[in-house]
C-alpha cells in the first residue's frame, strides 16, 4: 500500500501552496514555484507535529522574534477571516501576499522584512504590470505590517516605506462612454439586463452593488435606487451579501426620469413581489448573483453596437464623468459615488474643468 502523504498541494496560477488540517482547522504553507518546495514544507511541518515542536501560526504563543513572514501571513489572514472584515478585502490582501510576497520572502523573519525587500517587490511588479497594480500591492503590504505593529509582532513599520509615483497614464481611470454611446448600449442590451446598465451608468453603482439590489431598494415612482448591500467574494471564492465598501457606500441616488418606465416594467415582469427579492437572483451560490451574467450582457451590447468593449466599472466611470460635466460639486460626486476619499473623485472634477475651459474658449 502506498504511503499516504501529509497535507495536500493546491495550485494557484503558476505557483503552489500546501494545505494541512489539525483538529478540524485548515492551515496553509507559503507559496512556492514548485510542488517539490511545497512538499518539503509539509514534511517539515509533519515532523514538527510528531516531535511536539509545531506551534499554531495563528496563536499568540508563537514567539514574535521567530515569526516568519509566512507565519505572520497565516495569523493575520486567520484573524481577518474570523473578524468583521469584508470578504473582498480579505481576498485582495491574501491574493497580493500569496502572489507577490510569500514566494520569495515567506521564510524570512518578519522583523527582517524591510523597505529594501518591499522596494524590490514594487520594482518587480512595475517591470511587468501597471503602476496601479504596484500601488494596490503596496497598500496590502502596508495594511499587513500595520496590523503586525498593532499586535506588537513588529516594533514599528519599516522606515521609508516605498511608494509608486503618481504618473498619469492615458485612460488610466477607465473608458468614459459618451451619453450617446450609453443610450445605444442600453437599447442594444437584452431587455432583462437593461436596468443593470442603467444602475451602473446613471446610478453610478459598482457591479457588486447592482448584484445585491432587492425589490425594496428601488422606488420606480420617485426614481431612486438605494445602496445598502453589496455582493462579496470570499477568500476561497464563496459568495456572500455584506455591507457596502465603506460607510460612504450607504446612499440613495436618483435616476434619469426617461428610464423609469424600463425599470418599472422590469419590476412588474421579472421580480417577485417580496420586498427582499433579488432583482437578479442566481440559481447557484445560494441565490447570490456573481455579476458575470450582467457583465456578459453589457459586453455583448458593446460588440453588437461596435462600441468599445469595456469593464462594467467603465459604466460607473462614465456616469460620474457626465455628472461632473453637468456641474456637480466635489461633495456631490463623493455622495453619488459612495466615496469617502475626495482624491478618488477629483478626476471627475478635472473633467468638469476641462469642459469649462472648452466652453470658455467658445465665448
Amino acid at each position: 500500500m502506498a504511503k499516504r502523504l501529509f497535507g495536500s498541494i493546491i495550485q494557484r496560477g503558476k505557483n503552489y501552496h500546501g494545505r494541512y488540517r489539525i483538529k478540524g482547522k485548515d492551515y496553509y504553507t507559503p507559496t512556492h514555484a514548485t510542488k517539490t518546495q511545497v512538499r518539503r514544507d509539509l514534511d517539515l511541518i509533519r515532523a514538527q507535529i510528531l516531535t511536539g515542536e509545531w506551534i499554531d501560526p495563528t496563536s499568540m504563543k508563537a514567539k514574535t522574534s521567530d515569526m516568519t513572514v509566512a507565519n505572520f501571513y497565516d495569523a493575520w489572514i486567520g484573524d481577518l477571516e474570523a473578524g468583521d472584515y469584508s470578504p473582498n478585502t480579505v481576498r485582495t490582501y491574501a491574493s497580493h501576499w500569496r502572489k507577490y510576497v510569500l514566494p520569495k520572502y515567506g521564510a524570512r523573519l518578519l522583523s527582517d522584512f524591510d523597505s529594501k525587500a518591499i522596494a524590490a517587490i514594487r520594482d518587480n511588479i512595475l517591470e511587468n504590470r501597471s503602476a496601479t497594480t504596484a500601488s494596490n500591492v503596496l497598500r496590502s503590504i502596508r495594511a499587513g505590517l500595520g496590523y503586525a505593529t498593532e499586535k506588537e509582532w513588529l516594533d514599528a513599520l519599516p522606515e521609508k516605506l516605498p511608494t509608486v509615483s503618481k504618473r498619469k497614464t492615458p485612460g488610466g481611470a477607465g473608458y468614459a462612454y459618451s451619453r450617446e454611446e450609453l443610450e445605444k448600449l442600453i437599447q442594444a442590451c437584452v431587455a432583462y439586463y437593461q436596468p443593470a446598465l442603467i444602475f451602473g451608468a446613471y446610478g453610478c453603482l459598482r457591479i457588486g452593488e447592482v448584484s445585491a439590489l432587492r425589490r425594496d431598494d428601488i422606488d420606480a415612482v420617485a426614481g431612486t435606487v438605494r445602496v445598502d448591500e453589496a455582493v462579496k467574494r470570499g477568500l476561497r471564492g464563496e459568495m456572500s451579501i455584506g455591507a457596502p465598501k465603506s460607510q460612504a457606500g450607504y446612499r440613495t441616488v436618483n435616476l434619469p426620469e426617461r428610464y423609469l418606465p424600463i425599470i418599472a416594467g422590469f419590476l412588474d415582469e421579472h421580480v417577485p413581489v417580496s420586498p427582499r427579492a433579488f432583482l437578479y437572483p442566481s440559481t447557484k451560490q445560494g441565490g447570490i448573483q456573481t455579476g458575470r451574467p450582467i457583465l456578459r450582457a453589457f459586453q455583448d451590447a458593446c460588440k453588437k453596437t461596435g462600441i468599445h468593449v469595456g469593464r462594467f466599472h467603465d459604466l460607473r466611470h462614465s456616469g460620474l464623468t457626465l455628472y461632473g460635466q453637468a456641474g456637480a460639486t466635489l461633495a456631490d460626486l463623493m455622495a453619488r459615488a459612495g466615496h469617502a476619499n475626495a482624491e478618488t473623485v477629483m478626476i471627475y472634477q478635472h473633467s468638469t474643468l476641462e469642459r469649462d475651459r472648452h466652453l470658455a474658449n467658445l465665448m
